[in-house]
């Protein structure tokens, strides 16, 4: 409401099921893209850049589109985890530590780099993502972000 009162042109608002905070951003984008079929607009490819990761670089964006363009499928942005699961503990009802059962299943040697994901960059074709409902497809390809700073999320604790 506020974009629109300073004159910015919204021709599609998401419906109220797709804008609350448990809602899936895919499931947004995919709303979107339908809104654009409908007046005959299509995609190749879509770009997500959520405003929670500000301090991605343009060369960094333009490393992902390139790559996105040379392989043809999904490419997300990670970064490096600093921390091994074997540091991570659960507290038991009596306040002791415990070793999580979900780690007693993960093989994860303590010298193998381990990533997850930040957040920055996602991209995946049109079809891609409508079919999966996802911005993940098999395979997709990792961009790893070096720099702690571009992978800050600001709605991160």
């Amino acid at each position: 409401d506020i974009a629109i009162q300073h004159g910015a042109s919204v021709p599609w608002l998401r419906p109220a099921s797709l804008s609350d905070d448990s809602s899936n951003v895919e499931d947004a984008v995919i709303d979107l893209l339908n809104n654009y079929k409908k007046i005959n607009v299509y995609f190749d490819s879509v770009l997500l850049l959520q405003p929670t990761s500000p301090f991605r670089k343009p060369e960094t964006i333009r490393e992902a589109v390139l790559m996105h363009r040379d392989i043809g499928y999904s490419v997300v942005s990670i970064n490096k985890v600093y921390f091994k699961p074997s540091w991570y503990r659960t507290v038991d009802a009596q306040g002791n530590l415990c070793s999580p059962s979900i780690f007693k299943t993960i093989d994860i040697s303590e010298s193998e780099p381990i990533y997850k994901l930040n957040g920055a960059i996602y991209i995946a074709t049109t079809k891609q993502l409508i079919t999966n409902k996802s911005f993940y497809s098999d395979p997709t390809k990792a961009l790893l972000m070096d720099s702690p700073i571009e992978s800050i999320d600001i709605d991160t604790p």
